[in-house]
């Protein structure tokens, strides 16, 4: 029996020591792969790293920062204001009141947006600033854990991003065409308060506000009249903001802040019970729930090398496939994100949003590109009186060459209507054909469906200013 026990001990300690090698040895040879990743990262792109990216991007002035502008508009927003819709005292602006954006916004929601957002006599002067301050950084310091920045602008972005909505609502066609023109590069401006900052979320906010500044540029050439100079303008800005790599940037970022993530860890400076509690870090959990503390510490410690080495090949190979045509990037990134899925525990907890950070930039870039198409489209019809017959009329007088259309390999999508025009992308599926406005009008469409994003719609000018819809007592604010 002792020969037994004797031999059973021997056997649960050479099992034991098995898996202490086999754990050593990938920690070692995982170890020396971040070394040589991270060799030729500082060979090939010096200042890579998350801490001397911060340093060389804070290069913005108080005097030239639109930050501050948007924390001071922000900041004389009566504070029982929210934009939470789970909050008693969130109220939505009813797009029920203005469906499609050749038509008047309801007066009496402007006058309920008013109230809610409250009034003060610097508006108009921090707005007009706001308007000539194209670049904003945020200064945050780095933590011991990095994954856990604080980004306390998104609020003030969001607030004033509301209360420029409400004086284009309120402007729009009734006041002079250079004020209304301000407010649009405000608003742009209130998107770029993010500027070059390395994180993907920050990115991807940057979008969905541009994406609402599209929707009110939108809205401001349905129900106004803007000179040549002034579209020539705006086209020249969005043109610029086409061409600012969000996505690369935002891949860039991450690969610096989970790099970061790990040598913090390596250091010690985060605790392996604290990333279990972090939010998005349970995949690193339910690999090994089974075991007590200890061991799952010994065993994510052992581990954290070949994850620290798979997120830098891996964000490596995502910024080669941004360099491929547009139309062939998701085929790419997408191999990328299924091999993701055999990644090891800690860095299978980094690739969650993956998917969905791609069909953002995909579906921002079709509105991009639409709406420099579009206002190409725009400027043709006030030189020669109509809107043109196809998209390549506009080529090269308003527009140097034609956009591809991320989802495929031909051109933006472009089709008189009866009562104006419409540039689109055919959408992820290929069959989209611009009819949200169409859908919307006629109450088929939500107002938050995705087609939107994939389209930018002009209207005669016999079919602008279309008077509000009449106000039914149940959309009332």
């Amino acid at each position: 029996m002792k020969s037994w026990r004797r031999n059973l001990v021997i056997a649960i300690l050479l099992v034991g020591l098995g898996f202490a090698g086999y754990f050593a040895f990938m920690s070692w040879t995982g170890q020396n792969e971040v070394l040589a990743i991270s060799a030729e990262l500082d060979r090939t792109e010096p200042g890579w790293r998350f801490e001397d990216w911060v340093k060389r991007i804070g290069n913005v002035s108080d005097e030239e920062n639109s930050l501050h502008v948007v924390q001071a508009l922000s900041a004389k927003i009566p504070r029982t204001f929210t934009h939470d819709p789970t909050d008693p005292n969130y109220k939505p602006w009813e797009w029920t009141a203005c469906p499609t954006p050749n038509r008047l916004f309801d007066p009496h929601w402007i006058d309920a947006m008013r109230q809610h957002l409250g009034d003060f006599p610097e508006r108009a002067e921090l707005l007009k600033r706001l308007a000539e301050r194209p670049n904003g950084r945020h200064f945050y310091p780095i933590a011991a854990n990095p994954m856990t920045i604080l980004l306390p602008h998104f609020d003030a972005m969001y607030t004033t991003n509301l209360l420029l909505e409400l004086e284009i609502f309120e402007g729009a066609g009734q006041k002079p065409a250079d004020e209304i023109v301000s407010y649009h590069h405000a608003m742009l401006n209130c998107s770029r308060i993010f500027l070059d900052e390395p994180l993907m979320i920050s990115q991807m906010m940057r979008n969905a506000k541009l994406s609402n500044t599209a929707k009110m540029l939108q809205y401001v050439l349905g129900v106004s009249k803007l000179p040549a100079a002034a579209l020539e303008e705006i086209q020249k800005r969005w043109t610029e903001e086409e061409a600012y790599p969000a996505h690369r940037i935002g891949v860039k970022g991450n690969r610096a802040l989970q790099d970061l993530f790990y040598r913090h860890l390596a250091a010690g400076k985060i605790s392996y019970a604290e990333i279990g509690q972090m939010p998005g870090m349970m995949g690193a959990k339910t690999r090994a729930s089974f075991l007590p503390v200890p061991a799952l510490g010994f065993y994510l410690s052992s581990t954290h090398h070949a994850s620290h080495a798979f997120v830098l090949k891996a964000d490596n190979r995502r910024l080669a496939a941004l360099d491929a045509p547009i139309f062939e990037q998701r085929k790419i990134l997408e191999a990328i994100e299924k091999e993701g899925e055999k990644a090891p525990p800690l860095a299978s907890t980094h690739n969650n949003l993956r998917s969905a950070n791609l069909d953002t930039f995909l579906l921002s870039s079709a509105k991009q590109r639409a709406v420099v198409s579009a206002l190409a489209v725009e400027r043709y019809r006030l030189r020669h009186g109509k809107y043109p017959e196809t998209l390549d009329a506009v080529v090269p007088e308003f527009l140097p060459k034609l956009y591809d259309d991320p989802f495929s390999v031909q051109p933006l999508s472009y089709r008189k209507t009866a009562d104006g025009a419409v540039v689109y992308s055919k959408g992820k599926d290929g069959e989209k054909s611009g009819d949200f406005h169409d859908r919307r009008e006629q109450k088929e469409a939500d107002p938050d469906d995705q087609d939107r994003a994939l389209e930018f719609r002009l209207w005669t000018p016999d079919h602008r200013r279309l008077p509000p819809l009449e106000r039914k007592k149940e959309t009332e604010p």
